[in-house]
């Protein structure tokens, strides 16, 4: 079994006098991809922003690759990659695809230090990683939303990170274009050997990608392996809603919630 890269002790987050997670106890090993879902204000990204130290933890702690959030939170922002909720760029802005994915090492290299030789080839890397090496001189804006995220992604790959926290990255973008980004992010997985914490309001997006899945509704509702949890009663409490888990012809099991997925 490998260490827990990231604990959970006991923890709870709130925003003034409203608790937005009570409670959370839970490990993640390093090397694994976990799926993260539930309903809205469930406080999925809450939990990230307290990954992150960027909310301030009201009760317990975090404990990432051994460093204790509240005691360091800039040692830890180091070691993670992060892709934050759909990122909106303006056509008209003219920064560059490279630009772009050099901003993911300011946090190592302080925004005052100007990127290198080796900084631009490691530019070059993370985009061929995610399929993008032609468009390194091209204005973001002009890009398509899905190859937007790609670049947003390479963006939080350039710095090396030991976890990847991926915030609904398929939204906004069209059904084809969400399958292909999630198959490339899976690929990702398995030859960086990164830990990735996905959050989704999708599940069927990670059947058969994610290892484990944590379902939120501002507490722990259920964690563990993807399939040993996939049950309709438990997806119901997390919906609020019924919940049918159906096999489609491949065998592959979809969760449809009020007649749609979930």
């Amino acid at each position: 079994m490998s260490p827990s890269i990231i604990q959970f002790r006991d923890l709870s987050i709130a925003y003034g006098d409203r608790i937005a997670l009570r409670s959370v106890n839970a490990s993640i090993e390093s090397g694994e991809f976990v799926g993260i879902i539930g309903p809205n204000g469930s406080g999925k990204t809450t939990l990230f922003r307290g990954i992150l130290g960027l909310q301030p933890l009201f009760y317990g702690d975090i404990v990432v690759d051994g460093v204790s959030v509240r005691d360091n939170s800039g040692s830890v922002r180091k070691s993670i990659g992060y892709l934050p909720q759909r990122d909106t760029i303006d056509p008209t802005v003219p920064g560059l695809v490279r630009d772009i994915v050099l901003m993911g090492l300011f946090s190592k290299m302080g925004i005052f230090k100007r990127p290198g030789k080796k900084e631009h080839k490691k530019a070059e890397e993370v985009l061929n990683l995610v399929g993008l090496s032609e468009y390194i001189e091209e204005p973001v804006g002009h890009l398509s939303g899905g190859q937007q995220q790609r670049v947003f992604l390479a963006r939080a790959l350039i710095s090396e990170p030991k976890i990847l926290l991926l915030d609904e990255p398929t939204s906004a973008i069209d059904p084809g274009t969400q399958l292909r980004l999630v198959d490339l992010i899976t690929n990702l997985h398995r030859e960086l050997n990164i830990t990735i914490l996905f959050i989704t309001h999708d599940v069927n997006h990670l059947i058969g990608s994610v290892q484990k899945v944590m379902y939120l509704n501002q507490e722990l509702i259920a964690y563990g392996e993807t399939m040993e949890i996939l049950k309709e009663e438990t997806l119901s409490k997390v919906y609020g809603q019924a919940v049918k888990v159906i096999q489609l012809d491949n065998g592959q099991p979809c969760v449809v919630v009020s007649d749609r997925h979930a």
